[in-house]
């Protein structure tokens, strides 16, 4: 008995790999960044933790992939400036953080909410660790909290149904 071939949708395959190569880009566009402001093991740190947090409790997304681009370039030149004038190596970070967390937490879609939960508590306790990162721990928190408002204010109501 001959096996069946497997089939495979050839547009979902571009469709990844044009995702994969453009997410390449926005994050080597990032470290450039961070080196042109002489922060690029700052902007790593910052990458490090901004990502899975943004892939897990989700947030805006724009609409097409310049807007996209030219936002998240915004966003890696506001983060080093923000980093340059805020070296903040105290505890009041970390608390801001912890708060921001929280509402990040709360927007996050329920299904997520554990997951965000945990790794935000583990960004949190690394700050304990390494003092030189909690700036760019508020950020992370930050950011995320302005993409998960942001798609809540974006988000289309529809009225009830059958009520």
């Amino acid at each position: 008995m001959a096996q069946a071939q497997p089939t495979y949708d050839e547009d979902t395959y571009t469709y990844g790999l044009k995702v994969i190569g453009f997410n390449g880009l926005i994050l080597i566009g990032w470290i450039i960044i961070g080196a042109l402001f002489g922060q690029a093991r700052e902007t790593l740190i910052w990458i490090v933790m901004f990502c899975p947090l943004r892939i897990m409790a989700g947030g805006y997304h724009a609409s097409t992939m310049p807007v996209c681009f030219t936002l998240s370039m915004a966003i890696g030149v506001l983060v080093n400036m923000i980093l340059k004038i805020c070296p903040f190596t105290s505890i009041a970070p970390v608390v801001t953080g912890l708060v921001l967390l929280m509402f990040v937490v709360i927007l996050t879609d329920k299904s997520q909410a554990r997951e965000v939960l945990v790794l935000g508590v583990i960004e949190t306790f690394l700050t304990f660790l390494w003092p030189s990162v909690r700036m760019t721990y508020v950020l992370v928190m930050a950011l995320n909290l302005v993409f998960l408002g942001l798609k809540y204010l974006t988000l289309k109501c529809t009225p009830c149904q059958g009520h």
